[in-house]
This record gives C-alpha cells, structure tokens and sequence, in this order.
C-alpha cells in the first residue's frame, strides 16, 4: 500500500470517527440526563453520572405518564404496517417486475410520477375523506393506506425482483404452479435483504411518526409515543430528566430493531440497485 493510499485511510478514519463522536454524543447527554434528579439538568457546568442514578425517572415515565400504554398503541399501529406493507408492496412490484404486458412499463411510470407530489399538499383533503368516512380519532387513517402500498417500496422491491432470474418463474408455471404460489414461495425468500430493509424503514417512520397522529387522534388514551413525547413536554414541563427519560425509552426499540436487522438493511440497500 503506497504512502498516499495510507494517508487518505487515516484521514477517513478521523473523519468517520469524528462524525461517530459528534452523533453519539447527544445520546450519551440524553442518558446522563434521564438519570439526575429534578433540576441538575440546568447545573453550571454542566455535570452527569454522577451518583445518585435516578432510575425512578423511567418509571415515573413509563406509570405516571402512561408510556405502556402508548408503547402497546405504537406497536399495534406499526406492526399492521411492516406486516401489510411488505405484502401489498412486494405483490404489486412483483406484477410490474415479471409481467411483461403492453403498457405496463408505461403504468409504472404513471406510478413513479406520484413521487413528486408533495405529501403535504395532500394533507387537507386526506383529513376531508377521513372526516366524512367517521373514522377521525381512530387508527384507520394510520394504516388502511399501508395495504395499497408505496412507490418508494414498490421501486426497491422492483429492483430486486428485476435482479432474478425468470427462469425461476417459468420453470415453476411450467410445472403447473400459479403465480400467486411463484410469488410466495420462490421469489419472496430470495428478497429477504429487501423485506427486511423496508420493513425496518416502515417500522422506523411509523414509530417516529408524529403529523398522522397529531393530525387523527384526539383521545389520549391512543396516542402513541411520538405524540406522547410531544404532550411530554408539557406534562412534565421543566422536568428535563423525565422528558429525557421517556426520549431514551421510545429510542430504545429502534435502536434494537436496527441492530438486529442492520446487515439485512445494508444488504437491501446494496442489492436494490443491481438492476434496473
């Protein structure tokens, strides 16, 4: 290896390891803080981990301001969404990926222009229909839309589909399998990288998601942890330790769902673009 090349390697090397300790940072902070007692978040200088740990932060949290509650809500509301998304989404990108019908490349076009249709703008007449349908202050809003699917997930699981081989395809429908069974049981275990990469990024965005239910939910007892972090605020206003707290308990399955499934998503994203 010449000296430039080692050179460039350190230099990435310092500069990956900064941005590291510039995004853990913020995290270990919010640790340190969720663990003092009331009013050591405002110290000069500031100080943390330092005895006593106020474990009692988490579950003042989790009891007093009903996180369990809106955990079992955001679970609910997530899990229809990974389930149904990475089914309507796989299915339709499958049609548009191994049917070679006139006009099909033509629809999915039509489909990809949706794209660039800014979500807000659609804001208003989404809450009209769901005003009219009944259905405000129910979860109905937040995932009857997953079972019709997404472009952005249609276009990877596309991608990923036009990666394999047809021949996968027409030997099973030779062999007098139908495509709904083609579809199942051959090519969705071919994708799992794919699966999991949008159903981590369905899980990610459901859990963090705030606008939907700001906007649907009006009974406390259905919010979930992202509007409750928002009430949070007010609720235990001035409490630092306690809006901390409850910041690192909604990280916290996250954090697990993406360490387990991190190879996976890093895999999808790879093989996503192998083949347009």
């Amino acid at each position: 290896m010449s000296n430039t090349s080692k050179t460039m390697r350190v230099i990435q090397l310092i500069i990956f390891t900064l941005l590291a300790v510039i995004m853990i940072v913020p995290f270990i902070w919010a640790v340190g803080v969720s663990l003092q007692g009331p009013g050591q978040a405002y110290n000069t200088p500031p100080t943390i981990f330092q005895p006593p740990f106020m474990f009692s932060n988490y579950v003042e949290v989790l009891s007093k301001y009903n996180f369990v509650r809106y955990f079992a809500n955001t679970l609910l509301i997530t899990a229809i969404n990974v389930v149904a998304g990475v089914i309507a989404n796989s299915m339709v990108s499958f049609g548009f990926a191994k049917y070679d019908s006139k006009g099909i490349n033509a629809l999915f076009f039509i489909a990809l222009c949706t794209m660039y249709v800014p979500s807000v703008s659609m804001m208003v007449p989404q809450y009209v229909i769901w005003s009219k349908v009944g259905v405000l202050d129910t979860y109905i809003p937040l995932t009857l839309a997953s079972f019709f699917g997404n472009i952005g997930w249609i276009f990877l699981f596309r991608q990923q589909y036009k990666s394999l081989s047809n021949s996968f395809y027409e030997a099973a429908y030779i062999d007098g399998a139908n495509p709904l069974y083609i579809w199942w049981k051959i090519y969705m275990p071919l994708c799992k990288p794919i699966i999991a990469t949008i159903a981590l990024r369905i899980f990610m965005g459901d859990w963090n998601n705030l606008q939907g239910p700001l906007l649907y939910l009006t009974s406390k007892e259905k919010y979930t942890v992202a509007l409750a972090m928002s009430a949070l605020k007010t609720d235990a206003y001035g409490r630092v330790e306690l809006q901390m707290a409850g910041a690192i308990i909604t990280m916290i399955p996250v954090i697990a769902v993406y360490m387990f499934a991190q190879k996976y998503f890093i895999g999808g994203i790879a093989d996503a673009g192998v083949k347009g």
